[in-house]
């Protein structure tokens, strides 16, 4: 739990990249509720560089128990990589670590959502193995 405040700052640089940080909440007690409580309803793996400790990328994903073929499904919520960082293999090795962690939980897939317009996240991913689905449009309803 000791890097709780440099993952909060990942979620925090993401969310000003997407745009959303006008809407963003969470905070270190949440993260610390949410991820480490009785019942954690997310995980994340992390980068950490070896000499200063600091975080360097995170996947904060979740699980949704079990879908049509009664495998869970991994839900990828935000994957960051430092700018500094980019282009460096980090990003591998992280979805790598991810890939393994779902294997390991009987996952039968991963999905997330890229930003539209996002060509270098596409471009990632699709090196990764991953496609875009072309079956399924992302529809939202927003309550209050």
């Amino acid at each position: 739990m000791s890097d709780v405040s440099a993952l909060l700052a990942l979620m925090q640089e993401l969310a000003i990249y997407e745009d959303y940080i006008d809407v963003f909440k969470v905070d270190e007690n949440e993260i610390i509720a949410r991820g480490f409580g009785e019942s954690p309803e997310f995980s994340a793996l992390v980068a950490v560089n070896e000499e200063s400790g600091e975080l360097l990328g995170m996947a904060v994903y979740y699980l949704i128990p079990f879908t049509f073929t009664l495998l869970p499904d991994m839900c990828l919520k935000e994957f960051f990589i430092k700018q500094d960082w980019r282009g460096k293999g980090l990003g591998d090795l992280i979805f790598s670590a991810l890939r393994a962690q779902a294997i390991l939980l009987g996952c039968g897939q991963i999905h997330w959502l890229v930003m539209d317009g996002n060509k270098g996240a596409e471009a990632f991913y699709r090196k990764c193995g991953a496609s875009e689905d072309t079956k399924w449009q992302r529809w939202h309803c927003k309550i209050g």
